[in-house]
């Protein structure tokens, strides 16, 4: 359950170059959301948690998954704040449509 246990994974994130990642979980309650989190941090990447995409059993157990992810040095972001920052500006047309 803990993706960052995958040598696959992380092997496919090494090789992309990349030091952002995005981050949701269907669960964020341990193992899913809060292990690779930290883990990943811990190994030198800045992670981006969508809060909004992510949930659990009950909201206690979110605000307390947010709370890990944002204590190992997380940054929580949205939805829309992800697609907008991404966007930029409306008069990008060549990424508008998607």
């Amino acid at each position: 359950m803990n993706s960052w246990d995958d040598k696959n994974f992380v092997a496919a994130i090494e090789k992309s170059g990349r030091r952002k990642i995005l981050i949701a979980g269907l669960l964020d309650g341990k193992p899913v959301l809060p292990c690779p989190t930290v883990q990943a941090i811990h190994d030198g990447y800045e992670i981006y948690v969508v809060e909004d995409c992510c949930g659990d059993v009950s909201q206690l157990a979110h605000d307390n998954a947010m709370k890990r992810v944002i204590q190992a040095g997380a940054k929580p972001v949205t939805s829309l704040s992800t697609m907008l920052e991404w966007q930029r500006d409306w008069a990008h047309k060549g990424t508008y449509d998607a």
